[in-house]
């Protein structure tokens, strides 16, 4: 017997419609996105694997899709991610609850009419959040320079763009800035926390050309001008 199972997925909690096939109606169930919530949930689809049924199970793409999937392989479950913006009967519905959405998932499921998504391999997932936080370290040092040059302005010293882009520079705007005593103490934990994100920037681009040494992806497009290990990165993980 075929059971399908149609999962609406949220950080905090996940609401569940059990049916199985050729059946009128199927049952619902909620359970929260912890420990606890999750074993309580799988204990249930190992039990009805156990007793020989072909459970499948859909969900929509959410960012822990792919946790909540890897966890239902573990127990022999299949799993269909679908594509959210391929799914029009979830995302234009206008009876959209918890419920509906898990027992559509589920009618669906049962008839093999969703649009399932493919997810990237976990590498490529890993390279994709490492480069996001770099992305964010660096927007964070774009925001703290651009204060830094605001104070130089509200004191009358001549600012330029790159003029924060070295280290001995920064020293030294630092030391000028220091001399006027409004602004001497706002400017000390600005260029330490440039500083600091700096260093976390590099750690992240030695780990990120690691993980990209061998791709022959990355290192054809690095033979372009102007494109970085950072550039050329960004485009690998397309599987």
């Amino acid at each position: 017997m075929k059971l399908n199972v149609g999962v609406d997925l949220h950080k905090s909690q996940f609401t569940v419609y059990w049916k199985l096939e050729k059946s009128r109606e199927g049952k619902f169930a909620r359970f929260a996105t912890t420990e606890a919530g999750y074993g309580t949930f799988e204990h249930q689809v190992l039990k009805a694997v156990n007793q020989g049924n072909d459970v499948a199970v859909a969900v929509e793409t959410t960012g822990n899709a792919r946790y909540f999937r890897a966890r239902m392989q573990r127990l022999g479950a299949r799993v269909v991610v679908v594509n959210s913006l391929k799914f029009k009967v979830i995302t234009q519905s206008v009876k959209k609850t918890d419920r509906h959405d898990a027992s559509t998932l589920a009618e669906f499921l049962e008839k093999d009419m969703l649009p399932e998504a493919v997810l990237c391999s976990e590498e490529s997932e890993e390279l994709r959040r490492l480069l996001k936080v770099r992305k964010r370290l660096v927007e964070t040092i774009v925001v703290i320079k651009n204060q830094i040059h605001g104070l130089q302005l509200s004191v009358g010293i001549e600012s330029s763009r790159g003029q924060l882009q070295s280290k001995k520079e920064r020293r030294r705007v630092q030391n000028v800035l220091a001399a006027h005593t409004l602004t001497g103490a706002a400017v000390e934990p600005l260029f330490e926390t440039i500083d600091r994100l700096y260093d976390e920037v590099k750690k992240l681009e030695k780990i990120i050309e690691q993980k990209t040494a061998d791709d022959p992806a990355v290192e054809l497009l690095r033979t372009i001008p102007g494109v970085g290990i950072i550039t050329g990165s960004d485009f690998t993980g397309l599987d």
